[in-house]
């Protein structure tokens, strides 16, 4: 059975709306206590209720920076998408990218700085 912290961080997380959580929520298989827990994770979640342009923004712009990250720039799909959103949305979309890529960047960083600290004996620095 799954695991609230699936359903939350795996299953859910490319939906950036409540009322798009709620719909794929429905359609996983799970047991009714998880299902509750799900449900009040999402009401209590800081994005809009229903909003298509916050979603497409959001999962546009996050793919985009995804590939900011990895491959250096934006693919042609997910450049087409943005440029599809209309100026404003194209805009918005370079926004999240951006900083998408910078954050998970910093994150990054980050852990391999964490890592290189554990791994190395104090006694070779």
């Amino acid at each position: 059975m799954k695991t609230l912290f699936e359903v939350i961080n795996l299953d859910l997380a490319q939906e950036y709306t409540k009322a798009r959580k709620r719909a794929v929520l429905a359609t996983i298989e799970m047991d009714a206590q998880t299902q509750i827990e799900a449900n009040k994770a999402i009401d209590e979640m800081d994005i809009p209720e229903d909003d298509e342009n916050h979603h497409w923004v959001q999962k546009i712009g996050k793919a985009a920076g995804a590939d900011l990250l990895t491959l250096g720039k934006v693919q042609p799909e997910n450049m087409l998408a943005m440029a599809s959103l209309g100026n404003e949305g194209f805009s918005a979309c370079v926004k999240v990218a951006t900083s998408s890529a910078r954050e998970w960047n910093n994150l990054t960083i980050a852990a391999e700085k964490e890592l290189n600290q554990e791994s190395i004996p104090s006694t070779m620095l």
